[in-house]
């Protein structure tokens, strides 16, 4: 039985995942690093093969649940999407959403307590992060105590190098502040407890070189004051949005099928809604492996820097296992690891600057040499004559339905997280999300991502949050739209369509449609007619996109099951700062294949 499976995986992972989070990496050997590194690899990646039978089990019983919902519910293509991702909402028990989850919790706190306070933390971040720092000081000296030792756990350095003055040399009569200074303290160990908890998450979590939360908590103490600013906190709304969609999904089915029928239906849905919890919660520890094998790296890099061979631990990302291994055991070709790094370093900048790869092509022969020569690559593109084809409408983008919901607002375009600093209510749209991107998901009253499908971690997890969604929107989406248009986003149909000022509100005929309750979305009743579809007024109201420019969407990092045996992690450039896709020069929209199968995707 999979559960039993599961259960075993998790109690394997787990013994060793605290075992690892018990070592201080720092105070090791780079024999005893390598040996920990090789421990993980036998003892933990061998048996990953959960996750693939589980895999296994979530394309079995989506793939029957999708033909089902055809073939009993409804015809329609859409409307069946639609039907199948509500009918997956509100599962619960999805580890993923625990650590948005608490800082909602935190920021309920904070906004429902001293206004004194709330008022502190919204305004004086960086004697949070002092205080912060101080807490880690302080714990770090209890440890100290306890086993007898110095040890300087390297998660924490990152804070510790953000420190500036002790907080003490903040408060001028901290008596005289006694009950305030404790509110404060309440909320600085909360969000220490969270960081103790998650803080080996990041953006780009798959990508071993990045900051962790520990390294920069600012992205924490950001989330955290959204909420705040935007009421965003309340997970009880949240997970009734959740249930209202299910429940009302739940409903067709109960009053369409017939008893055989819906005992057939409900036995596929439970096994489905397994499947994919279980999918979600096993890629959370990958999550958490990466992390250790992240510290553990790091804590490899630091001991080259003790010895003059490098000259920043982060450097440690540019070489590869086998030539860590090779050094340690004395069978290295050259000794010159900072050499190599700078070779590295050298060959990425020329990477970055590069136009990006077709997201699917075929080659012949030695697949490297295509690399030198872009403009050849790109003739490869095997998407090249869908995205060719074209809608009728150049102001209509569509895509995958993943949460439904209709939203008209305004909308913030990220090429990275970065770009999303103040999120207030506005539609995100964005190129590709992984992990560290949900604690932005309760600020902003849509979600509309270029890549993606409706097992991707962003339709999972918003399906847990009832954030209305849609994934996989082709045609120039990050090309075409701008920070500051105006969209009305149906995403029980996955049609995004472009507004112009002088243009009204687009009315939709979806039925039953769960609306975003945002303040200023704007929501039409339901009709019997169809989208009403915004015609451009003009003939030079159509944006065409620059023939000059080339791009495409790059591969997902997220199928990575387990680090490459042999590579560390070498340093791959984030593609989200460089060109976005740019569609061929026609006015119409690229028209999505329909999914006969069902696609894990690679988020």
């Amino acid at each position: 039985c999979i559960d039993r499976l599961v259960d075993r995986f998790f109690i394997m992972f787990n013994k060793h995942y605290e075992d690892a989070l018990n070592t201080d990496f720092n105070s090791l050997s780079l024999q005893e690093q390598i040996a920990f590194i090789k421990h993980l690899f036998n003892d933990v990646l061998r048996n990953w093969y959960v996750p693939l039978y589980n895999d296994t089990y979530v394309m079995l019983f989506f793939g029957i649940l999708k033909k089902l919902v055809s073939k009993y519910l409804t015809d329609d293509p859409n409307k069946a999407q639609s039907l199948q991702n509500d009918l997956l909402c509100g599962q619960g028990n999805v580890e993923s959403t625990e650590p948005t989850k608490m800082l909602m919790r935190i920021a309920e706190h904070i906004d429902t307590g001293s206004p004194e306070v709330c008022k502190w933390f919204l305004t004086s971040q960086q004697e949070v992060l002092d205080m912060l720092a101080e807490q880690e000081e302080q714990d770090d000296k209890r440890k100290k105590k306890a086993e007898g030792t110095s040890v300087l756990k390297s998660p924490s350095d990152g804070l510790r190098q953000r420190k500036g003055k002790p907080f003490s040399d903040h408060i001028e009569h901290k008596h005289s502040l006694d009950h305030l200074y404790q509110d404060k303290i309440s909320i600085v160990q909360a969000i220490q407890r969270f960081l103790k908890k998650y803080g080996f998450r990041c953006i780009n979590e798959l990508k071993l070189e990045e900051n962790t939360l520990h390294d920069d908590p600012g992205f924490v103490l950001d989330a955290i004051c959204g909420y705040i600013r935007t009421k965003s906190y309340s997970i009880q709304n949240m997970e009734a949005r959740e249930m209202e969609i299910r429940r009302k999904a739940e409903e067709i089915v109960q009053g369409t099928l017939s008893l055989p029928k819906r005992l057939l239906f409900n036995w596929v849905l439970f096994y489905a809604r397994r499947a994919v919890r279980h999918r979600e919660n096993m890629r959370f520890s990958r999550t958490k492996l990466f992390g250790v094998f992240r510290t553990l790296f790091r804590a490899i890099g630091y001991n080259l820097v003790k010895m003059k061979l490098l000259d920043n631990r982060q450097d440690v990302f540019y070489l590869t296992l086998d030539e860590l291994y090779a050094f340690v055991e004395g069978r290295s070709v050259t000794n010159d690891l900072r050499g190599l790094v700078e070779l590295r370093k050298k060959e990425f900048d020329e990477y970055r600057k590069g136009l990006p790869p077709p997201e699917r092509f075929m080659t012949t022969g030695a697949c490297g040499i295509y690399f030198l020569f872009p403009q050849v690559l790109s003739d490869l593109d095997l998407l090249k004559e869908l995205e060719a084809e074209a809608s009728s409408d150049p102001n209509v983008l569509k895509g995958t339905p993943c949460c439904p919901g209709v939203v008209t607002r305004t909308i913030r375009v990220v090429h990275s997280i970065t770009e999303a600093s103040g999120l207030d209510g506005e539609i995100l749209i964005t190129a590709r999300t992984d992990p560290g991107w949900v604690p932005l998901y309760p600020l902003c009253s849509g979600l509309v991502i270029e890549r993606g499908s409706l097992l991707s971690h962003s339709a999972v997890v918003a399906r847990e949050l009832g954030l209305p969604t849609i994934v996989g929107v082709s045609g120039g989406l990050m090309k075409r739209l701008k920070t500051g248009m105006k969209i009305h986003m149906d995403a029980g149909k996955g049609v995004v369509t472009i507004l112009h000022e002088e243009e009204g509100v687009v009315q939709s005929d979806e039925v039953g449609t769960v609306h975003s309750d945002k303040e200023e979305a704007v929501v039409q009743p339901n009709k019997e007619e169809e989208v009403g579809i915004v015609q451009p007024n003009k003939e030079e109201d159509v944006v065409q996109p620059d023939k000059e420019e080339v791009g495409t969407v790059q591969p997902d990092e997220e199928d990575v099951v387990q680090p490459d045996k042999e590579v560390v992690g070498t340093v791959q450039p984030n593609k989200e700062e460089e060109e976005d896709i740019v569609q061929p020069n026609k006015e119409e929209n690229v028209v999505q294949p329909d999914e006969e199968e069902v696609v894990l995707d690679e988020n």
